[in-house]
């Protein structure tokens, strides 16, 4: 099986943002270019947009025919986003967390959006990985591991400690994609690697005491999964 992902995230459609761009046509130079690649599926990492213009953002998805999933993040309004997107494993969960596998990897997709991974989807997670025999996938809008970013010091997962112990106890490798913080980054441990997207809307600069921010570029993450493989590339644009 072999098969594309596009990991978008940070679009902040119709918020006031630090710089002065037009994420809206960003956004839909993005959703052009997915379906240029005619990439098979779209993981949208949350911060989507005020949760008013959810019926937006929704709307505008439909002109992708392949498959989408959602992630949530601090600005996204989970209770709102179910309205338009039913959690397919949790129905009765007032938050977003689900997963499912293939032959080759199980797939989780975390709800970090009260910047903290609840007890409760800590057990779940806990449960899944131990019954895990396939590499992960992770896709959630906080990083897990530390980026040297002012908004790491500023804004990181509370909790984040315990799900780099869970995780550290897997056997297999450990993909973990993932937004939030507006830039480019790869780091981890082990068998564990954390990939950190560029956003929609704008960027903000790495090693820096104070926010940093600006729009020369904006871009999403590309995934390819063949069989048991898995490489990924950033595909930038202006």
């Amino acid at each position: 099986m072999k098969k594309t992902i596009a990991f978008i995230t940070d679009m902040h459609l119709f918020e006031k943002l630090p710089v002065q761009t037009d994420q809206l046509q960003h956004w839909q130079q993005v959703l052009d270019d997915v379906r240029e690649r005619k990439v098979d599926e779209i993981v949208i990492g949350g911060d989507i947009s005020e949760s008013e213009h959810y019926a937006y953002f929704f709307e505008s998805l439909k002109g992708f025919d392949g498959r989408f999933r959602i992630i949530a993040g601090n600005h996204d309004v989970v209770p709102a986003l179910l309205h338009h997107f039913s959690n397919p494993e949790n129905a009765d969960s007032a938050e977003l967390y689900y997963s499912f596998s293939d032959e080759n990897f199980l797939y989780l997709f975390l709800d970090s959006s009260s910047n903290h991974i609840s007890e409760a989807q800590l057990h779940w997670l806990e449960q899944k990985l131990e019954a895990n025999h396939f590499k992960v996938l992770l896709f959630v809008h906080h990083p897990i591991y530390e980026v040297d970013t002012y908004v790491d010091r500023k804004y990181p997962l509370q909790n984040r400690e315990t799900l780099q112990e869970m995780l550290s106890d897997q056997n297999q490798e450990v993909f973990i994609f993932c937004g939030h913080y507006h830039c480019e980054d790869e780091t981890g441990t082990g068998a564990i690697s954390q990939y950190e997207t560029p956003a929609v809307s704008y960027q903000i600069k790495k090693g820096t005491d104070d926010l940093d921010a600006h729009a020369e570029y904006f871009g999403y993450r590309l995934i390819t999964i063949d069989h048991g493989n898995i490489s990924n590339q950033i595909v930038r644009l202006t």
